[in-house]
């Protein structure tokens, strides 16, 4: 066994802690208490440096943020068979870079989770909320007041100033829900390619007015990351390109994409149906866009991206109009931002990053 972090294999060290992280999702949840102190990590998390794991962890999504939670936190709590291996694997994945950590991240958002740990999420998430509202002494008319149901997970909501902190790095980790990547992302793991942040200037040329003026902006760059995969010999993957879309931008966006009316009441998002019905979901991804709005909405560019995609192929293949290759991510505060997530051929892909980063 190792005795020191320098002998440990960095890819060694990175399985061990991925597989690690990973077994937190998918066993069966046996615990009858919330672990001991969750909040206070979750809150140190929250107000980490940019490139502290937690903190990268707690911006790819909570689900990942919470399998790191417990693998540290059932690695020193007890003694056990394996526990030194263990504390050095993830004393060694810390030492990792960036980008590294930030693909395990992306691993764990897109893990099937055990049934249990996800209802554990939901109270966890739910606990921590209540102590907010209860520190906050609200009014009858406050987020708190809300039916618990349509309350917005802890993690995704966020102070003002918390907002100019994401505009400045623009969460270039953030992963699109599971369900907005249909393919394995787990071959994407060994050395994912990312790009972020382009010069504002590059946009015009490449997506319509409004789509441009949507995009998230700061110090001279967008909001804009693209996900290569590492394989590429094999052509078995597409890229994802995703698009931090302006908390004011949405409403029209949501209509013009997926024809869905979106209003906002108070702070809090809700869709209104044809019938009058109001839904008010946490957080909600929207898929399924037909090729001509692709082309009117994102752009000849897109369109051509994402026709030349595998996924959109096999959708062609069993006559499937609407593609679910374009997809948006919201949650129901208001002041959040959109994710809109864009799945691109690879060489179309490339072609983006060859216009977006010249």
């Amino acid at each position: 066994m190792p005795s020191s972090l320098q002998e440990i294999d960095p890819e060694d060290a990175v399985r061990k802690a991925t597989n690690l992280f990973v077994r937190q999702l998918t066993s069966e949840w046996n615990r009858e208490k919330i672990p001991y102190k969750l909040a206070s990590s979750l809150e140190t998390a929250r107000s980490a440096h940019e490139n502290d794991t937690a903190k990268i962890f707690l911006h790819t999504g909570f689900p990942a943020w919470f399998a790191y939670f417990l693998a540290n936190h059932n690695t020193t709590g007890r003694n056990y068979k394996g526990q030194r291996a263990d504390l050095q694997a993830l004393k060694a994945f810390e030492q990792q870079p960036i980008e590294r950590r930030k693909a395990v991240a992306v691993e764990l958002i897109n893990t099937e989770t055990h049934t249990t740990v996800t209802s554990a999420i939901k109270q966890c998430s739910a606990r921590k909320r209540r102590r907010i509202d209860n520190m906050e002494s609200p009014s009858p008319s406050s987020p708190s007041a809300i039916p618990a149901a349509i309350q917005v997970p802890d993690e995704t909501r966020r102070t003002e100033s918390e907002h100019a902190a994401d505009a400045r790095t623009f969460r270039s980790s953030f992963t699109p829900h599971p369900s907005e990547i249909p393919l394995n992302m787990t071959e994407i793991l060994s050395a994912p390619q990312i790009v972020s942040n382009p010069a504002i200037e590059c946009l015009i040329t490449i997506f319509p007015q409004y789509l441009c003026s949507a995009i998230r902006k700061s110090d001279g760059r967008a909001g804009i990351t693209i996900v290569f995969p590492s394989h590429l010999s094999g052509g078995k993957l597409d890229c994802i390109m995703t698009l931090a879309i302006l908390p004011n931008k949405i409403q029209y966006l949501v209509m013009e994409l997926f024809g869905i009316h979106l209003e906002t009441e108070g702070e809090i998002r809700c869709i209104i149906q044809d019938n009058g019905v109001r839904l008010f979901p946490n957080d909600l991804v929207l898929q399924g866009v037909e090729e001509k709005i692709v082309a009117k909405v994102l752009g000849s560019m897109a369109n051509n991206a994402i026709t030349k995609s595998l996924l959109r192929k096999e959708e062609v293949k069993n006559a499937m109009i609407a593609t679910q290759c374009v997809s948006l991510r919201i949650t129901s505060n208001c002041r959040d931002d959109g994710i809109l997530s864009l799945n691109l051929g690879l060489d179309e892909g490339f072609q983006f990053k060859e216009a977006l980063f010249k």
